[in-house]
């Protein structure tokens, strides 16, 4: 017998035996234990111990012989280990506690071992716990990568990076070149944040994390390390190759840590990795191997998920040797595992939602990816073999998996978690589109290309009508927690250096807020189903449905970007129509050229006439370009257009650009530019411009905002704002200049059909919710309203006019389209907006707005009204230089095109003059009748 085993036993003995002694009296056993507990390992003695702690109640005792007791159970019992240290959690926070630190080892333990037991809430509370403490150190950082983890796993990839990025703040603080353990736990957060930026497409963000972690672990040094924290060790350095497709190396260094270990799940999870690896290096014979053997793993322990991962990599492995009759059989092996159903799994059809809908969110995440990879199957063998019944199949699938996208998205209550969903949703809506085109059903098509559109803004705007639905209390809590949120990313902002304990504690305040809003939201829908059916709702709008929505002269025509191609739909209530229109690599460079061409405007007035004359055919050149790819191929084009960009479709103003190529010694006023032969208005989407159609601007109020600029560094705008003082016909106008023009004034909003904000903006196309506009305080000095505070505002169906420079920019999200100020204000209830793609110049967006006003004044439409003051105020211009689109087109409108309405009192106005008339021509024959007679 060891040394170290006749020690262990000397130890029980002696703590028995004082455990005997101890009985009815006080015995100095209490604090041999609180000695001796942390040097055994020997569950007996620490037993032992517990019940000393019992007899004396000694809490302390009890709590530490119960969390030492936690630390030995894990290759035993890891129910008992999680009861023993959930209760020393538990009995910790009860006492004057003199050792914090071991109060939040309790409770990340209690939380490991929830996770574990399969008990994702219960480890998620257990963390919210430990990182609530004000104590920075070791615990509390991993507890952080923990939360981060779970948060990935339930598909809220957004707070996953936002913990995980805190976790690596943090570390900063330590020493990590002398402690391998801060080397590994580095390496680990880099590389889970890798795994979770990855998901959403961002891989030069993942790439530089991944070498930065694969740098922090090249440096490790590993004497005198741990067996346990070697394996680890390898096992991240294999995973960090893999994700910078260094697959020989990711081998090597999975196979030093599975020579090592004897944890047969720490097993199952290398053998796994190591199916992948050699699957990317196309040595099927390895991979098909070493997934067998993880298969066998998984099965004998019980781990479902691990033994669904593996499925899946059978699957691809199979599907890349198109050997595709073995792909879906281990495709539906996972769906199987997953549902517990042999019997329905196999033939899982759009019925089966409800099942799915019963899965936790982990399953639920490994369900999209199983019914992606069975939809991609099914694709690639009908175009293998051309049997229609498999490209049927793969829709069917396709369908399936958005439908699970749906649920996922609907357990997020934060909208940055929303938007990681929809960009990593569209490679789905981009086959759909594919195969739905191929299938020749529309209405498919139309579906998947709808679903990559504004969704998350369609549900904000669902949000805000869902509210109204709520007890007074909960709209209270609901909106006094978003405004903290908001009010604590704002004072983040301002802070310059994100790595101060200033910030991090800001950091840490939001993500309290953001925890508790998720739980509160939750409570909310349980409470109230007709509330959780109306904000999670995202039901996009049916072809046939548009259809009866467009009037006779209105085409809608949606674009959307594939990896290879740019397509488009084209609606009227009579037509539709599908094109592809090109490949996208060259339609971008197009627009590229164009919108440097479009920007070169400033430098006209310093360039020579031949430089000139080169410009205009360059500029001409590209317009006409982009109008024959994106407006002539259709053949049915109405006099109006309503346009549904895409991508970096949506920096083009589609009125201005060139139908045929231009004389270039004509006028440029004279050059037929789209506008001259069609309105055009926009939307975010087919489902949102129906939506805004419901809204309608009340009465002829004009409300407008003119702040003061003197004294600061911004352009004072003299021309838009004396415009907007002139009397406009049919119009009341009220006027808020200077002080007045403030955001208490814009909150105070009370039913006015326009508001109209003259002003500056500034735009972060990065962080896009702090993208803001200029208005005065109250004292009447310059205050920045954010776009996140524009979501605060209610507005309900009011037409906002934004004259400021580039309010429809913004940051591109992926799958949603631009996260600008015109999006904030349609979240905020407006029917409508008149915004500006780029710089506008203030003379002539003057002249524009003064004769928008009079049209929609003398009861024109919107669109028509702004179309018909930019081509007024092409015929007044004086040089062929204020011609320039870049003048005139970045001003567009969106949404609701309906004209204002008449207000109730001008209507009584009007039937009493009828009134009056009828009566009179009434009494005039009545007379007269009488005189004959």
């Amino acid at each position: 017998m060891g040394s170290y085993k006749v020690i262990r036993l000397i130890l029980s003995v002696l703590l028995f035996v004082f455990w005997i002694q101890s009985k009815g009296q006080d015995s100095p056993s209490v604090q041999v234990c609180l000695t001796l507990i942390e040097s055994t390992s020997n569950i007996s003695s620490l037993d032992s111990c517990r019940n000393i702690g019992i007899q004396y109640n000694n809490i302390d005792l009890i709590s530490k012989s119960e969390y030492y007791l936690g630390r030995n159970l894990y290759s035993t019992d890891h129910k008992r280990a999680y009861q023993v240290s959930a209760s020393a959690f538990s009995l910790r926070n009860q006492i004057e506690d003199d050792d914090p630190e071991l109060t939040l080892k309790c409770g990340y333990n209690a939380a490991f071992y929830a996770d574990l037991l399969k008990m994702p809430d219960s480890a998620k509370h257990y963390l919210n716990e430990v990182v609530s403490s004000d104590i920075i150190n070791r615990t509390t950082v991993l507890a952080r990568k923990d939360l981060g983890q779970l948060h990935a796993e339930n598909g809220n990839f957004s707070l996953a990076k936002d913990y995980l990025d805190q976790a690596i703040q943090y570390l900063a603080h330590f020493n990590p070149q002398q402690v391998f353990d801060l080397y590994l736990d580095q390496s680990m957060i880099l590389l889970e944040e890798a795994k979770v930026v990855s998901k959403d497409k961002h891989e030069s963000i993942a790439q530089q994390i991944i070498n930065t972690a694969v740098q922090v672990l090249d440096t490790t040094d590993l004497s005198g390390i741990s067996r346990f924290s070697l394996v680890g060790y390898y096992q991240n350095v294999g995973w960090a190759h893999r994700l910078i497709f260094d697959y020989p190396n990711a081998v090597l260094f999975t196979e030093k840590a599975l020579s090592l270990t004897n944890d047969p799940i720490v097993e199952t999870d290398l053998n796994n990795n190591l199916g992948i690896y050699y699957k990317h290096l196309e040595q099927y014979g390895k991979s098909f191997k070493h997934l067998k053997i993880a298969e066998e793993r998984a099965l004998s322990l019980s781990e479902k998920l691990k033994a669904v991962q593996v499925y899946d990599n059978f699957g691809e492995t199979y599907l890349e040797n198109s050997q595709f009759e073995n792909a879906i059989e281990y495709f539906n092996k996972g769906i199987c595992t997953l549902l517990s159903n042999a019997e329905k799994c196999s033939d899982l059809h759009l019925g089966e939602i409800d099942a799915i809908s019963t899965l936790p969110s982990m399953e639920r995440i490994w369900m999209l990816t199983l019914l992606d990879d069975k939809a991609k199957c099914y694709y690639q063998w009908y175009q293998k073999h051309q049997d229609p019944k498999n490209l049927d199949l793969a829709l069917s699938y396709y369908t399936l998996a958005d439908n699970v996208v749906s649920l996922i998205q609907k357990s997020i209550p934060q909208e940055s978690g929303k938007l990681l969903w929809r960009s990593r949703a569209k490679d789905l809506y981009e086959s759909g589109v594919i195969a739905a085109h191929e299938a020749g059903s529309m209405e498919r098509v139309h579906r998947f290309i709808e679903r990559s559109k504004a969704l998350v803004l369609y549900q904000a705007i669902q949000l805000s009508n869902a509210t109204d639905l709520l007890d007074e209390e909960y709209q209270k809590e609901i909106s006094s927690t978003l405004l903290d949120i908001n009010n604590l990313q704002s004072e983040l902002f301002d802070i310059k250096d994100k790595s101060t304990p200033e910030a991090l504690a800001i950091k840490d305040s939001i993500l309290g807020l953001e925890s508790h809003y998720s739980i509160l939201i939750d409570e909310v829908s349980k409470a109230n189903p007709a509330y959780y059916q109306l904000n999670f709702n995202d039901d996009n709008i049916k072809l046939h449905t548009v259809q009866d929505q467009l009037q006779d002269d209105q085409s809608l025509i949606s674009f959307f970007s594939t990896e290879t191609e740019l397509v488009g739909i084209n609606v009227s209530n009579q037509n539709i129509e599908f094109k592809s229109l090109g490949v996208i690599d060259q339609i971008d460079s197009l627009v590229s050229d164009y919108m440097k061409s479009l920007n070169h405007f400033d430098q006209l007035g310093s360039i020579s006439d031949r430089e000139y004359q080169s410009y205009l055919q360059s500029f001409s050149n590209s317009s006409n370009e982009l109008y024959q790819v994106l407006l002539k191929p259709w053949n049915n084009l109405n006099e109006k257009i309503i346009i549904i960009p895409s991508e970096n479709l949506s920096d083009i103003s589609f009125e201005g650009l060139i139908m045929e190529s231009p004389d270039l010694s004509s006028p440029m006023q004279d050059w037929v530019y789209v506008i001259k032969e069609h309105g055009v208005s926009y939307s975010p989407s087919m489902t949102i411009w129906n939506e805004l159609q419901h809204k309608q601007s009340q009465g002829r109020e004009l409300m407008t905002f003119t702040p003061g600029f003197s004294g600061s560094t911004y352009v004072s705008l003299d021309e838009t704002q004396s415009e907007l003082k002139d009397d406009i016909s049919h119009m009341k106008v009220t006027n808020y200049d200077n002080s007045e023009a403030n955001l208490e004034q814009l909150l105070a909003y009370n039913g006015e059909a326009i508001i109209n904000l003259a002003t500056h903006a500034v735009i972060n196309t990065t962080e896009s919710e702090f993208s803001f506009l200029l208005l005065n305080d109250e004292s009447g000095k310059l205050d920045t309203i954010f776009l996140k505070d524009i979501y605060h505002i209610d507005i309900p169906g009011a037409f906002i006019v934004v004259n400021a420079c580039e309010t429809s920019r913004g940051e591109h999200s992926r799958g949603e389209g631009i996260i600008s100020l015109e999006r904030a204000f349609t979240y905020a209830g407006a029917s409508g907006l008149i915004t500006s793609l780029w710089p506008i110049n203030d003379h002539a967006s003057s002249i524009i707005m003064k004769h928008f006003y009079e049209k929609m004044g003398d009861g024109l439409e919107k669109d028509e009204a702004l179309r018909l003051a930019k081509l007024n105020y092409l015929s007044e211009v004086k040089t062929e230089v204020e011609a320039h689109p870049f003048l005139w087109a970045p001003l567009i409108q969106i949404g609701n095109t309906n004209p204002l309405e008449v207000n109730a009192l001008s209507s009584h106005l009007l039937w009493y003059g009828l009134g009056f008339i009828l009566i009179a021509i009434a009494m005039y024959f009545t007379i007269k009748k009488s005189k004959n007679k």
